[in-house]
């Protein structure tokens, strides 16, 4: 019984042995080993402590100081790889472990910020730098600076140079921009910021521009908008583009050129008072001149600034006193008093004498009066008188032979100022004689506003419906010949406009 029993314990331990190594030979004959390296994509250095793992999942390693790893007894079959590192973009590479052998592999991994590129540093293109603009509606425009699919946004800034006022606008998705209503006179800068929002912001160079008045443009007028007036540069090229000389929140009127037609002299309301400005012909360095002292009349929209033969000085008036203040001093003086019922509201300069010659009307504006006051010897001499209704106008011919001036015919007289019949009238000044300027003019219209032309060959006038609805038209009409009573031919040069002179 005993032998029996150890003869089955052997043969059970022989069978149970037997098994062991078939066991042992199938796990040998099923798993494989993996074994890698990560590296930085672009340096190729080893990036050590980088998490490695597989899918479908078996072990998780990290790899050491020279970047490499292995995972052991993976069962066969296809895998991806999966590298981690801080700092990078996660790597992935495919993997076929085979039974009993070793599967290597080099994973590359990208430095996030290598991957995500930053937008480049926008290139201004319009306006150009340092560029003269002939207009106060300015179009920008840019280069993108995109380097990679991440869509960009722009903070766009304009500094007015003069004030240092900023206009800005944000997250823009365009490379232009328009903007209008900028300031004539004025130099600008600048600059765009670029951001693709996970990357740093970049700021580009700064540009420059100027807004000035372009010399094709030989016309300065006053429209009124939004209860201001505003002086208007224009030329009557085609395609001329009208500019605001001065700005729509400012209300400035009577434009003067100065003899060297370098300057501008106009008025502007400051506070409750008409002040005297200065400017250079292309809308630089503008000054106030008066502050003591301003302008006033009747009604002020009527006054006619003069500028002395000289160029320094701007005759202006204040109610029944004529002042001159200088341009350069800004010291202003009375030059001529009328009585003190009296108005002066119209000035204009003899280019030959140097004789000034005054619209002097009541305090209602009628009863009207041209003077011609002689500065040398303090003589004055009444060169017209009214028989009733609104006198106006006023300017001389480039010889200070004729003058011309406005007058109502109907001599209708009211409380409003209105003008129902208003003509151009020459007057020769050797004889005193008068001659109506025939335009043509439509019945239920008034023309004021008369204007010679430098070279003394045109008069350029506004035209409006006596009820004062509707555009007021500028128009040019050649100089007649004396005695000439046919109608002029007439050519329309602007609309919506007044006060026109040319410069």
């Amino acid at each position: 019984m005993m032998l029996f029993n150890k003869k089955t314990i052997c043969s059970i331990f022989a069978v149970l042995l037997l098994i062991s190594c078939e066991s042992e030979l199938i796990d040998q004959a099923t798993f494989g080993t993996l074994t890698g390296t990560v590296l930085d994509e672009e340096t190729q250095a080893p990036l050590e402590n980088a998490k490695v793992s597989t899918s479908p999942s078996t072990s998780t390693v990290f790899t050491d100081a020279t970047g490499a790893f292995t995972i052991n007894d993976m069962p066969e079959g296809d895998y991806a790889i999966r590298a981690e590192y801080d700092g990078y973009l996660s790597g992935f590479e495919p993997a076929t472990v085979t039974a009993g052998a070793t599967y290597s592999l080099v994973i590359e991994m990208v430095d996030e910020d290598t991957q995500n590129l930053g937008p480049s540093r926008a290139a201004l293109t319009a306006p150009a730098d340092n560029a003269s603009v002939f207009n106060t509606e300015v179009a920008f425009g840019w280069t993108s600076g995109k380097n990679d699919s991440d869509e960009l946004s722009y903070d766009f800034e304009l500094r007015n140079g003069t004030t240092d006022d900023i206009i800005s606008r944000q997250n823009l998705a365009d490379t232009t921009l328009t903007l209008d209503a900028l300031v004539l006179g004025t130099q600008y800068f600048w600059q765009v910021t670029s951001s693709d929002g996970f990357n740093p912001s970049v700021i580009s160079n700064v540009s420059s521009f100027k807004i000035e008045i372009s010399e094709e443009n030989r016309f300065l007028f006053v429209r009124s908008e939004d209860n201001n007036n505003t002086i208007i540069s224009g030329g009557n090229q085609v395609d001329a583009v009208e500019v605001n000389v001065t700005t729509k929140n400012s209300n400035a009127y009577a434009p003067a050129v100065s003899p060297e037609r370098d300057r501008v002299a106009y008025i502007q309301t400051v506070g409750s008072n008409d002040q005297i400005f200065l400017m250079d012909s292309n809308g630089f360095s503008r000054t106030q001149l008066t502050t003591n002292v301003p302008a006033g009349s009747f009604r002020n929209q009527e006054i006619k600034l003069a500028w002395n033969n000289q160029g320094d000085k701007i005759y202006y008036p204040r109610f029944n006193k004529l002042y001159a203040v200088n341009s350069i001093t800004k010291f202003s003086e009375a030059v001529y008093s009328a009585d003190s019922d009296r108005m002066i509201s119209k000035v204009d300069v003899n280019p030959a004498t140097g004789e000034i010659a005054m619209v002097i009307t009541d305090a209602d504006g009628y009863q009207g009066e041209i003077v011609v006051y002689n500065p040398a010897d303090l003589s004055e001499t009444v060169v017209f008188s009214s028989t009733g209704g609104a006198l106006g106008g006023l300017d001389y011919s480039i010889d200070g032979t004729t003058m011309l001036y406005t007058a109502d015919i109907t001599g209708e007289e009211n409380a409003q100022h209105r003008k129902f019949d208003n003509r151009i009238f020459s007057l020769d000044m050797v004889t005193l004689v008068s001659s109506e300027v025939n335009t043509g003019k439509e019945i239920g219209y008034n023309e004021t506003d008369p204007f010679y032309s430098p070279n003394g060959a045109e008069i350029l006038y506004v035209n409006r419906s006596n009820d004062d609805f509707g555009d007021a038209l500028i128009y040019v009409v050649p100089v007649p010949t004396p005695g000439d009573t046919n109608t002029l031919a007439r050519t329309q040069t602007f609309s919506n406009g007044s006060e026109a002179v040319w410069y």
